[in-house]
């Protein structure tokens, strides 16, 4: 179960409890059942957004058609999205003291041509860029809403609202929020071919830190559909990185 949904049995079945009331389908009073039962659509959902598995070879497994299969990834991605979003924490939820670990991601796309902004030059592919917080211990903070990829970490960082605090917290990014953030790796400066012993201490120490963001990324990222390149309309996408998130809170507990 949960590596097919990323939740345990019992996980899966308090999400279904909390959802089955909004159910956009409902069973009606009278004639032949869905040939899907609600706790089977919620678990085609998660298996998509888990394993990012085509919608033929769900339909395949499932006994029904594709286009059954998409019906059920638009109708129940959108109320997971809806029915969890409040279990995200926001800028406001984060505590305005604790020093955090910052790091930008993308989550991949396909290349459509009507959106050439999606293109990060730092990644060499489309897609959505997103800032990714955790504790010092490597517990998950904060995901930012998502960003066309061309867009820089730095003003990633500054346009989520992180740092609009009167007094920041040590926060600590790599070198791409160089003069954003206070604790960040010091660049070789312009005519140095070295870095001094003591600066090259401080960036192992810095990267040795940073290392629980780049774990927490990639916990996030088992959710593969923010891993491989995502199919389904554009204008879906950002809905999708929300019901993930709302899932991936869900799952630690925060419900």
């Amino acid at each position: 179960m949960k590596y097919s949904t990323g939740l345990t049995a019992h996980r899966f079945g308090v999400l279904c409890a909390m959802l089955r009331d909004k159910d956009p389908h409902p069973q009606k009073p009278t004639g032949r059942p869905p040939t899907l039962s609600f706790e089977h659509r919620i678990e085609v959902t998660l298996a998509y957004l888990r394993t990012n598995r085509t919608q033929h070879d769900l339909a395949y497994q499932y006994g029904v058609d594709q286009s059954r299969i998409s019906g059920i990834l638009i109708a129940y991605t959108s109320l997971i999205a809806a029915s969890l979003k409040h279990l995200i924490p926001t800028v406001d939820d984060l505590d305005p003291e604790e020093p955090l670990v910052i790091d930008g991601t993308l989550v991949p796309n396909w290349s459509w041509k009507t959106n050439p902004e999606d293109y990060s030059g730092k990644w060499k592919t489309t897609g959505f860029n997103i800032q990714v917080a955790c504790s010092l211990s490597g517990d998950l903070r904060w995901v930012s809403d998502p960003l066309p990829g061309c867009t820089h970490d730095s003003m990633a960082i500054r346009d989520s609202g992180l740092l609009d605090v009167d007094e920041m917290p040590s926060h600590i990014g790599d070198k791409g929020y160089q003069g954003v953030l206070p604790i960040t790796p010091i660049k070789l400066q312009p005519g140095e071919n070295t870095l001094a012993p003591g600066d090259e201490e401080f960036n192992k120490s810095v990267n040795q830190i940073r290392s629980c963001v780049e774990r927490a990324i990639a916990n996030l990222k088992i959710w593969r559909i923010l891993f491989s390149d995502y199919r389904r309309p554009r204008d879906t996408h950002a809905e999708t990185i929300t019901a993930v998130l709302g899932l991936t809170f869900f799952a630690m507990g925060f419900a």
